[in-house]
């Protein structure tokens, strides 16, 4: 993250979106993160982009959820003050 973001420009980090996605949450069968670690993630990385560029950097990206979204966890992502937003994939092809 630290080399792309040294890359940004500074009035470009409104329209930088980082996806986090835990490596357990990946393909058919997988287990998504809880929404408290979710949130606990998001936090360090906006904290990580606070000091290593600048609170204003933090403040105007977007950090969403990738893992795992369905219709049974996506309440649950939806609340966390630090997710921005996530992305539905598998789940998406369901007609449920």
């Amino acid at each position: 993250l630290g080399t792309v973001a040294a890359k940004v420009p500074s009035d470009a980090w409104d329209r930088v979106v980082l996806a986090y996605e835990p490596v357990w949450a990946v393909g058919e069968g997988a287990t998504p993160c809880a929404p408290d670690e979710a949130q606990r993630i998001h936090t360090a990385l906006r904290e990580y982009i606070a000091t290593t560029v600048s609170r204003e950097a933090a403040e105007a990206c977007r950090i969403t959820y990738t893992g795992s979204v369905n219709t049974k966890n996506a309440e649950g992502y939806s609340v966390l003050s630090e997710v921005d937003g996530f992305v539905v994939g598998r789940a998406g092809l369901d007609a449920d």
